[in-house]
């Protein structure tokens, strides 16, 4: 029998939807986290993900008192996200959540 790795579990749907929420409040929406929800729609669709992240606008998460915007991931905050590094953030924090990664 062959060992499947996280990646081939993910690619293979055996990984429950992640969960992430971007505040759309009053203090984040004047941060720019429209911009940020559409950096995170565009690296979601680029990679084909749509199926295995369920991105949601949030109302006030209150979070007000962090840097940048409020973003969630599966229940963890993810703290000084702004539109300038949005894509980092998704790329370096967010994605290696999905094969299992902290």
């Amino acid at each position: 029998m062959q060992k499947i790795t996280k990646i081939e579990k993910i690619l293979n749907g055996e990984r429950k939807t992640m969960k992430l929420l971007v505040c759309v409040g009053t203090n984040c929406h004047l941060r720019g986290s429209e911009e940020v929800i559409r950096t995170f729609m565009e690296k979601i669709s680029k990679l084909n993900l749509e199926s295995q992240i369920e991105l949601k606008g949030s109302f006030c998460m209150g979070k007000c008192d962090i840097p940048g915007i409020s973003v969630e991931v599966d229940g963890e905050f993810i703290e000084n996200v702004t539109p300038q590094n949005a894509a980092k953030i998704f790329e370096e924090l967010i994605l290696p959540k999905l094969s299992g990664g902290k």
